[in-house]
């Protein structure tokens, strides 16, 4: 009847917790590289399509080469995390933690994912100038591309420092939000130490209190005597 014990016992421990959450971002990791892998072709086959001019297939090299190392960006910070969840210790909270290092890691790939907009929409401005719309119209897998490409090159340079900003804030806002959990878990563990402990020392305090004062009498009369004892009853005057 108790074979879920085990289960919960380890759930609880957080060990099966961290370790498929651990297994997913693995998972992540390689599922992402595979998907590079068919935007890398999907890109120089549009770079390399018919009837498009040469510095329009130059810029589409430059965005496979950047896209390539925008989804091994990626890919490297999931198996960070993944491997950052696997080695973390036992503690009192078991989920903040790992979502504290997800929260993190979601503001890395949006950084990644906004900084490699930028360059390569940098890249196709300078690169292709007024047939850069005509790349990245093609280019439909990443979105928000054409927000960053413009005409020309000293536009594409503004928005890869807009870029570059945006990426910075994103990521920033993402920490800040992963070490606030953090504080928080640790402020309440502090608070459940000091209650602890001032119940501990109040429970001690009264083991520890002074015993009550013990009546004495007269073993001829019986009359209560005063403190300190004295050498005769005052009553009967018998010797004590």
């Amino acid at each position: 009847m108790t074979w879920l014990y085990p289960v919960l016992d380890a759930l609880k421990d957080g060990y099966i917790i961290r370790r498929y959450v651990g297994l997913l971002l693995r998972i992540a990791a390689w599922g992402t590289i595979a998907g590079g892998v068919l935007l890398e072709i999907v890109t120089l086959k549009v770079a390399f399509a018919d009837q498009l001019p040469a510095e329009v297939t130059i810029a589409g090299v430059a965005g496979a080469v950047i896209v390539a190392f925008m989804v091994w960006a990626i890919a490297q910070a999931y198996l960070y995390h993944a491997r950052e969840i696997a080695v973390m210790q036992k503690s009192t909270f078991v989920v903040i933690p790992i979502f504290s290092s997800l929260t993190r890691l979601m503001g890395e790939h949006v950084a990644i994912w906004c900084l490699a907009c930028g360059l390569m929409g940098a890249v196709v401005s300078v690169v292709a100038g007024n047939f850069a719309r005509v790349l990245t119209g093609r280019l439909e897998y990443m979105p928000g591309l054409s927000w960053f490409t413009s005409s020309s090159a000293l536009g594409g340079i503004g928005t890869l420092m807009l870029s570059i900003g945006l990426a910075c804030s994103l990521l920033l806002i993402a920490y800040l939000w992963a070490e606030l959990l953090l504080v928080a878990a640790d402020a309440a563990h502090q608070l459940g130490r000091l209650v602890a402990a001032a119940q501990s020392s109040q429970g001690h305090t009264a083991a520890t209190a002074l015993p009550e004062p013990i009546e004495r009498h007269c073993p001829s009369c019986s009359a209560p005597l005063s403190d300190p004892l004295p050498r005769f009853c005052e009553r009967c005057g018998a010797a004590l």
